[in-house]
């Protein structure tokens, strides 16, 4: 299993769409978080507002999770080198296995891009001294890292999760398509019903 997930982590690495969207996943909290502004008495960057920034992206990550958690076993299917790794002392539970922790620890790599993100747009946000975006409060690490962990992280395990598995058990790319689609209207639905 070792070998599958360095395997899939160098694989990760070496490709520049990785990086664009480490890149993304930390530009869009850092927006989110410089601009933010409380229209209530709370401070801007209060535990409630950073749940929020993460939040929002948690359902905009739903496309990088697609992109990274789907794909490594659909590649292997589409260059017809599946049964090839079969032919190693490698059994089936340990190429997956390493496949998809390989592709969650990129992943997380993404997430904690997107925390790194949020604490230096509030960081920023709270150094540009504008007094009609509210007021800020000392940082405290703990209010980023608790959204972090239960919007990022277990909902990238799960929704990544889901994705590995579609692509696992049907190999077709537009189930993985229609996996995203649901999600994204469940995430609307959920939505409606808690406003």
């Amino acid at each position: 299993m070792k070998e599958i997930f360095l395997f899939e982590l160098k694989y990760r690495l070496r490709r520049p769409v990785t990086y664009i969207y480490i890149f993304i996943m930390f530009l869009i909290p850092c927006l989110l978080g410089v601009f933010d502004e409380s229209v209530t008495a709370e401070f801007t960057n209060s535990p409630n507002n950073i749940t929020g920034v993460f939040g929002v992206l948690s359902v905009f990550a739903l496309f990088f999770y697609a992109a990274i958690m789907g794909v490594p076993v659909y590649r292997d299917e589409e260059h017809k080198t599946a049964q090839t790794y079969f032919t190693f002392p490698i059994s089936e539970k340990n190429y997956i296995l390493g496949r998809f922790w390989g592709s969650f620890t990129i992943v997380t790599i993404m997430n904690i891009a997107a925390m790194l993100g949020a604490m230096f747009g509030y960081v920023l946000g709270a150094l540009l001294d504008r007094p009609d975006y509210g007021t800020y409060i000392d940082f405290n690490f703990w209010s980023y890292f608790f959204p972090f962990l239960y919007l990022l992280v277990f909902n990238s395990f799960f929704i990544g999760s889901l994705f590995f598995c579609l692509m696992t058990f049907f190999k077709r790319m537009p189930i993985l398509y229609l996996g995203g689609i649901f999600n994204i209207y469940w995430y609307i639905g959920i939505g409606a019903i808690t406003i």
